[in-house]
């Protein structure tokens, strides 16, 4: 008796064991999507009432928001773009206000915390996890995909640059609109990538300017030409949202706000004291470093490159105690897309620039 129970307890220790090592599945964080405009008059108080439950403390970190500005009705939102344009064809809404909540349709004032709740209970198809930082008008997007079920390559990744507050005072006076989408990465489309099978996961990078000044057209019917304008009011106001969607059955696999790892050009030191200057910036191949004021570079003195995570992507080191003055060359053919940071270590000092690498 006393050996049957003996390799019994054994037997269920080492189940349970296994049991243990099996990964599981992240909470899932809901994607609420609102399609609104600053001319519809309704849409005012249905923002109001949306964001009121959204707010809610039962609902931290539970939910992605996004609010596409409308081409109507006449004369329109004037922060209607095509990439809000791209996720009204995406939905064919023709309606406001409308509530998009996990690719379910609502009347805004129709989603009650029921609604919200019975999301919340499906479990996510994967865990995703990204930051953004952002550098003059750049922003960088580094994203970590992890599957706990297949995701086939018909599955797509959109990614949402949003302003978290837009002032409006040229129609509805004093209005102010959370979350208003500025610019889907790479586009409205999504990014698309090869079938992510249970357990594996994949890394995606994106880089986006926001060219020339800020510009507020008057409506929707005198949308900017974003090759030398934008509508960004307040660059330090910027959110990123992501999530997996399928563009057809349009289920949503998981969404998650990208963690703000802060403003590269506070890194920047004042250019007037600065020993360093990198060149060209934005680079693609290559980026000089350039030593000014007679600096030179010597052992145990060196440079390091780091992205946006911290991660150390390339060290030089002089060799044999050589000097290395003047311009020293950095390839740049193994990095992706984003913003980096190059550091010289200079004796008891660490001068840091900022730099963009476009693939």
């Amino acid at each position: 008796m006393f050996i049957m129970t003996r390799i019994s307890t054994v037997f269920l220790t080492i189940a349970l064991a296994s049991f243990a090592l099996v990964a599981q599945p992240p909470a899932r964080v809901s994607l609420v999507e609102q399609f609104s405009s600053v001319t519809c008059l309704p849409c005012t108080p249905a923002a109001t009432y949306l964001e009121d439950i959204l707010d809610d403390a039962v609902n931290t970190d539970k939910h992605v928001y996004v609010k596409y500005p409308m081409g109507w009705p006449a004369p329109g939102d004037p922060y209607y773009s095509p990439s809000s344009a791209g996720r009204q064809i995406f939905y064919a809404v023709v309606w406001l206000p409308q509530t998009i909540l996990d690719a379910q349709v609502y009347n805004t004032d129709d989603v009650v915390q029921a609604d919200l709740d019975a999301k919340y209970a499906i479990p996510a198809g994967a865990e995703i996890s990204a930051t953004f930082g952002t550098g003059g008008q750049y922003v960088s997007v580094d994203i970590n995909v992890e599957a706990f079920i297949d995701i086939p390559d018909t599955v797509r990744l959109y990614t949402a640059i949003f302003e978290k507050g837009s002032w409006y005072d040229n129609t509805i006076t004093g209005i102010e609109y959370h979350h208003i989408l500025k610019k889907m990465l790479p586009n409205p489309n999504g990014a698309k990538f090869s079938p992510i099978l249970t357990g594996e996961t994949r890394d995606y990078t994106f880089l986006y300017e926001f060219k020339g000044d800020y510009v507020k057209p008057d409506d929707a019917s005198d949308v900017i030409d974003t090759l030398i304008e934008h509508t960004v009011e307040e660059f330090d106001d910027l959110g990123v949202a992501v999530w997996l969607q399928h563009p057809v059955t349009k289920e949503v696999y998981q969404a998650t706000y990208a963690t703000f790892t802060g403003s590269f050009d506070e890194l920047k030191e004042n250019e007037s004291e600065s020993t360093m200057i990198l060149y060209p910036n934005p680079a693609q191949t290559e980026v000089k470093v350039i030593l000014s004021n007679g600096v030179a570079l010597t052992a145990p003195d060196y440079i390091t490159v780091t992205d946006a995570s911290g991660r150390q992507v390339y060290e030089y080191r002089p060799v044999n105690q050589e000097k290395m003055a003047g311009t020293l060359t950095v390839e740049l053919n193994r990095l992706k897309s984003g913003i980096y940071l190059v550091h010289l270590h200079h004796g008891e000092s660490v001068l840091t620039q900022r730099l963009c690498v476009t693939q």
